[in-house]
């Protein structure tokens, strides 16, 4: 009951909080009130309001503010609060309210929090970083969208995963900060997420998964099944094409129970023609009936990012889906093409 009444305040006084606005199950976002948020970027919205038990809290991701609603509505309207309070705290026999019990914000155990949004709690979206920040200028420097920023995340001390799931306690070594790629489901939970190093770390990925059940597909969530659609290997690949969906290495045999359209789907595998692992792939997803993109000779790049940094500014995403689509072969045709490409 002391949920839904936290919940019903909050919508009360949710005019009064800019860009207010639900992003999942008892998860809600808005500009912090607090510290006012973004001076430079008044699109940005950083607080967050999420469960943690039978309680809603308030995390602001700009200046670190952490309370429990009770305590926000209290400094917000305290007219409000006074009516707040006597609703939660009435005892409901003699109309007399208990003593309010102090407020007292703890770090939310995991499992008061919903796979959706797990990451919206622990970590701050890239979206919202200063430019000059460390993961702000490695994506720009890999040329990925601004558009895309909102997509990723960001951890500053990779250890912070292992409070995610008990099995992961102990597994980590190292304390470097990471790019947090997220991976859901068609229902848009988190399955997982993929921890990708900034410092040419030996180990460049660490993937985490939140349960055994679910496929790691990046994209798969925001995927339109009427349109067009990619698939590729890597997450950061697929943020330069639209409708695209990334597998994770060449585990592209996720695309059989996915039922996807084989007339408006694209299989891009990553350039390595010497690759065996690679080759085999085509081969497959040429003998499934799927449409592939072969490389040009004329493109020497390992993968769609590595192809963008190098053509630089002059690639745009129409051009880079008309390359493709110029590329794109299916059935006997493919199969030729292959063995003209391939080197093994």
């Amino acid at each position: 009951m002391s949920l839904f009444i936290d919940v019903k305040y909050l919508h009360e006084v949710s005019s009064r909080l800019p860009l207010f606005k639900r992003k999942g199950e008892y998860l809600y976002n808005c500009r912090c009130i607090i510290c006012g948020d973004s001076q430079t970027k008044k699109n940005k919205a950083r607080g967050y309001f999420y469960r943690g038990g039978n309680d809603l809290f308030y995390k602001c991701h700009n200046c670190d503010a952490s309370q429990h609603f009770g305590t926000f509505l209290k400094n917000l309207d305290p007219d409000i609060y006074r009516s707040y309070a006597l609703e939660r705290y009435s005892n409901g026999e003699n109309g007399r309210a208990h003593a309010e019990p102090e407020f007292k914000f703890d770090t939310p155990t995991f499992e008061h929090v919903t796979p959706s949004n797990i990451l919206d709690l622990m970590l701050p979206n890239v979206s919202t970083l200063p430019n000059d920040h460390e993961v702000v200028q490695f994506l720009k420097n890999r040329r990925i969208p601004e558009y895309q920023f909102n997509k990723l995340y960001f951890i500053d001390d990779i250890k912070k995963i292992e409070s995610v799931h008990s099995k992961y306690v102990g597994t980590i070594q190292t304390h470097e900060p990471r790019l947090v790629i997220p991976f859901r489901n068609l229902t848009c939970n988190l399955v997982g997420f993929s921890c990708r190093g900034l410092r040419n770390e030996t180990l460049r990925y660490i993937t985490v998964r939140l349960n055994d059940k679910d496929p790691l597909i990046f994209g798969i969530d925001t995927l339109d099944y009427k349109r067009p659609m990619f698939a590729v290997e890597g997450p950061l690949d697929s943020l330069f094409l639209p409708n695209c969906i990334a597998v994770g290495g060449t585990g592209f045999n996720k695309l059989d129970n996915l039922f996807l359209s084989k007339d408006l789907l694209t299989v891009i595998l990553d350039n390595q023609p010497r690759n065996t692992e690679v080759c085999k792939v085509y081969r497959k997803m040429i003998s499934d009936g799927y449409k592939i993109f072969i490389w040009p000779d004329y493109i020497q790049s390992k993968d769609i990012n590595d192809f963008v940094i190098r053509v630089g500014s002059q690639m745009d995403q129409n051009k880079l889906v008309n390359i493709i689509n110029e590329n794109t072969y299916s059935g006997l045709t493919a199969q030729l093409k292959f063995n003209e490409w391939k080197k093994v």
